[in-house]
């Protein structure tokens, strides 16, 4: 069974986590309670390594999803990305925001961005020396964001692209 911590990727939320107990086989590395503190700074290591956050939802409470968990990974190792960005199965919900390029006069062209977007919506434009957005492909979760060392890219509301409006 796996305890090594740094391996660990996902936060579960509330008082569900109470209950582990009860279905040891769904938490097979066993459990580690941490403080808010603690679990900031995982969520920036995992955002550093280029691991998308999602909400994890446990059926409705009260007419709305009970969230249960913030789930960290990459395509490589999640079944939800896997199955939304390779089948169109919509099990994983996209983000209220997209990434732009807001500042492309300070693009440098590093492409950094590229290799971190885990949904394929940003290639190089080789002639251009500059990163392209498909609004399309992106799930707003940040991380060419957060790893553009020059600040080039924002998150702006998807409801602002009439394309975008209904694609969730």
């Amino acid at each position: 069974i796996e305890r090594d911590l740094s391996k660990m990727t996902c936060l579960g939320l509330g008082v569900g986590m109470f209950r582990w107990e009860r279905e040891p086989s769904r938490y097979v590395a066993g459990v580690h309670f941490v403080s808010d503190k603690e679990a900031k700074k995982w969520l920036e290591t995992w955002d550093r390594k280029g691991m998308v956050h999602s909400l994890m939802t446990f059926g409705l409470r009260d007419g709305a999803p009970y969230i249960g968990g913030l789930c960290n990974c990459t395509y490589a190792d999640c079944i939800s990305i896997r199955w939304r960005r390779d089948y169109g199965i919509e099990q994983l919900i996209k983000g209220e925001r997209v990434a732009v390029i807001a500042h492309p006069e300070n693009c440098n062209g590093c492409f950094q961005c590229v290799s971190r977007c885990q949904f394929g919506a940003i290639t190089a434009n080789i002639r251009a020396e500059k990163p392209y957005i498909d609004l399309t492909k992106c799930f707003g979760c940040g991380l060419c964001a957060t790893g553009c060392k020059r600040q080039v890219i924002e998150l702006v509301d998807r409801r602002n692209f009439e394309v975008l409006k209904h694609s969730w």
